[in-house]
This record gives C-alpha cells, structure tokens and sequence, in this order.
C-alpha cells in the first residue's frame, strides 16, 4: 500500500467560522478529494473577513484509528481534576517564534507554573538534543495534538521509563560523539532521564 501525504489550503469566512466546528468541518470536506484522511488541520492565517486553513491528507489510507478530525467528537460533560492548558507554538517555515532551538521553551515554562499540565508541540520546546521544559509540559506531535485537541483521544500519565545504552568501543574518531547525541535524543521524545556513565 502507497500513501502519499498532500496539502491544500481553505478560505473559510469569519460568519462560518462562527457556527461552530460542524460548519467549519463541511467547508473543509468539499475542499478535499475523494477518499483521503485528514491528518493534520491548522490555522495558517485570519484577516479581517476569512481564516485560512492549511489540511494536510492522507493518500491510500482511509480509516483511522480515532476517526476523522473532520467529525464533530462527542464531548462528554466531566469534570477533571486536572488544569490542562494546550499551547501551540508555530515552528519551521515562516516561524517568527518557537520555531528555532526551541526558543519558546521559557515562555512554556513559565506558562505552566500556572497549571498542572501544559501541552505543547515539540519544536517548541527542544533544540537537538538541549531539553530543559518543565517536568508538567508535555508534548504531542501535530496529528495527535489535533485528536487529543477536538476530543478523539484522552491522555495518561506513563511511569517513567529506563533504558540501557551500552556503546561498542569507536571505529571512527566522532562516533561516540554520534552514538551519545542519539542517545541523548531519548530525553524528549521518552521522557526520560539521561544519567552517563564512562
């Protein structure tokens, strides 16, 4: 099975906008070709009449494992004992902010001196392997950021995890340099701590 990834752009009106997900969810659909999976749906820009959509989607799969982001998610009513904050950061092309060596990273943490959890993107918060957000910000990639957001998936706490690393004496003069630094990319994307041994 191929699956290709593609985009397209929506210009929605503020009036329809205003109606609701529903509404802005029907636009976006006569917008997209034939059997294809949104998987990502961000707000690339608002003037004054119209926001613009970016949809990306995918190609050569049609089901997902949460249902569409283009469905309207049965929010149950429920109280949670926990202050959830989501803080998007722009990042990559066209970023003013957040979007390099995760610069966003003090203005997160401080955010989330003001809640018990903060969910973020990841570029927002690392820069190669420098990671140092607070131990409540937690970060999702964009699909999944957008499921959890519209109420299609819920979050748990994992324990934290550990991991063995053990390094063959080099071959080549950087590669301890190269196999420390992948190693080292575990602490955002696990998790987890990073405590070196020689």
């Amino acid at each position: 099975m191929s699956v290709q990834i593609d985009r397209c752009v929506v210009r929605i009106s503020k009036s329809v906008c205003r109606q609701g997900w529903s509404a802005i969810a029907q636009q976006i659909a006569q917008h997209l070709p034939a059997n294809v999976l949104p998987v990502r749906n961000i707000v690339a820009h608002v003037s004054e009449k119209e926001v613009t959509w970016e949809v990306a989607f995918a190609q050569g799969i049609t089901e997902s494992t949460w249902g569409s982001l283009l469905r309207q998610p049965s929010m149950q009513q429920r109280r949670r004992k926990k202050f959830v904050v989501a803080s998007i950061v722009p990042t990559g092309l066209r970023a003013e902010f957040g979007g390099f060596a995760g610069d966003a990273t003090p203005v997160t943490n401080l955010m989330a001196r003001a809640c018990d959890y903060l969910i973020t993107n990841p570029n927002a918060v690392t820069a190669s392997d420098l990671y140092y957000a607070d131990a409540n910000v937690l970060t999702l990639e964009g699909n999944l950021l957008c499921h959890y957001l519209i109420g299609n998936l819920n979050l748990i706490q994992a324990p934290p995890r550990e991991i063995g690393v053990v390094i063959s004496r080099p071959t080549h003069e950087n590669s301890s340099t190269t196999s420390l630094m992948l190693s080292m990319g575990c602490v955002p994307l696990l998790g987890c701590l990073f405590l070196k041994s020689s």
